[in-house]
């Protein structure tokens, strides 16, 4: 009882333990800029190890401009915003090598990137993902939420 008692004292007073997914006040639009739609998004979920209720910790959206050619990638996170956690993105174009890829780590409060690459008349493959701690209830235990698409959106 005591020992219930106290976990729920800690728990309560730590930030970011039992909050479920949140509010980002940026877009992806509009981080990429006017011009850019969303072609694709996947959402990165996890549980909270004290309620076993699933959150989406951050979503990895894949814009594209007609008007460039260029596609943008941006991650953002939807946990622990406002905490520097390590955030990152990658988008690749055909044939994979250093000339055909964009990226940006680091540890950012909102997102990562945005990163942009031209990609017209090419297969994109897009990454992005972030690093984090969640409550087990005595400890903090690291998580990583990640997302790498195949090559996809040949135009």
């Amino acid at each position: 009882m005591f020992a219930t008692a106290v976990g729920a004292l800690c728990a309560a007073a730590l930030p970011g333990v039992a909050q479920a997914s949140e509010a980002n006040p940026y877009t992806a639009q509009g981080l990429c800029g006017s011009g850019y739609t969303v072609i694709d998004r996947h959402p990165m979920r996890d549980t909270l190890l004290t309620t076993g209720k699933t959150i989406t910790v951050a979503e990895s959206v894949l814009l594209y401009s007609r008007a460039t050619g260029k596609n943008c990638a941006v991650p953002l996170k939807r946990f622990r915003l406002k905490k520097k956690t390590h955030t990152y993105v990658t988008l690749m174009t055909r044939p994979a090598s250093a000339a055909n890829t964009a990226n940006d780590a680091g540890d950012f409060q909102y997102y990562a990137g945005p990163v942009y690459l031209y990609a017209r008349g090419k297969c994109v493959m897009w990454q992005g993902g972030m690093d984090y701690s969640l409550w087990a209830g005595q400890w903090w235990t690291p998580r990583r939420a990640a997302f790498r698409s195949g090559w996809v959106h040949c135009r």
